[in-house]
């Protein structure tokens, strides 16, 4: 890399190693001395793609293309998501992490196209709500912290601030926030699909591995 700091890909990449680090612990160790740790590490990912999503939103030269992407992979994600966590196909309790993406990318363009201080408090509200009814991967609290990476956008010492107190109910998720600090607003390769097809990809194989050890 001739820039300095981390680029989109390569903050894409710990992301998602971290992510499946943080399911093998899930799926395969529970019960083992090193589930913990790995489940500890896999905090890592999501502050990190909320991230992603906040800059992919501002960027994106079609927010309806994204937010379609997004609910097209929240769709075909959800039976793996199911089978890797609940042993069933269909559990509507429990929504996987694209759905709440989504969710924080409607709120984000809500807020975008609103000022009125009231409107856009409702709109974060709805949004919080609806993750919350929708029981989806990080709930209400992947909302919030979606709305504080949007709102403090403009100034990454505070960006990165604000997002790790966001996360201060899991610690481990706060050193996220070191990457982050050091993105350098680059793109990076392109790898606009590897998260979107190795999601419900990597969670197909680890049920597939639990269910026949």
């Amino acid at each position: 890399m001739k820039e300095k700091g981390l680029s989109g890909s390569t903050l894409k990449i710990i992301a998602i190693i971290s992510m499946l680090i943080d399911h093998i612990g899930a799926i395969l160790l529970i019960g083992h001395p090193y589930y913990s740790l790995c489940r500890n590490i896999g905090r890592i990912a999501f502050p990190i793609f909320c991230f992603l999503l906040v800059e992919g939103f501002f960027h994106t030269h079609d927010v309806k293309k994204y937010s379609i992407r997004l609910l097209l992979f929240a769709l075909i994600s959800e039976i793996p998501f199911d089978l890797a966590f609940s042993h069933t196909a269909i559990n509507p309790y429990y929504q996987n992490v694209f759905l709440t993406l989504v969710i924080g990318l409607f709120v984000m363009y809500g807020l975008e196209h609103c000022q009125i201080p009231l409107w856009r408090m409702l709109i974060i509200l709805a949004g919080m709500a609806v993750a919350t009814l929708l029981h989806t991967d990080y709930s209400w609290k992947g909302i919030a912290a979606i709305v504080v990476l949007y709102c403090m956008k403009e100034n990454r010492i505070n960006q990165a601030v604000a997002g790790a107190l966001t996360f201060s109910w899991e610690p481990p998720a706060m050193l996220a926030f070191l990457p982050i600090y050091f993105y350098n607003g680059k793109r990076g390769i392109s790898l606009k699909y590897l998260f979107y097809a190795f999601y419900p990809a990597h969670l197909l194989v680890l049920a597939f591995v639990r269910d026949i050890l």
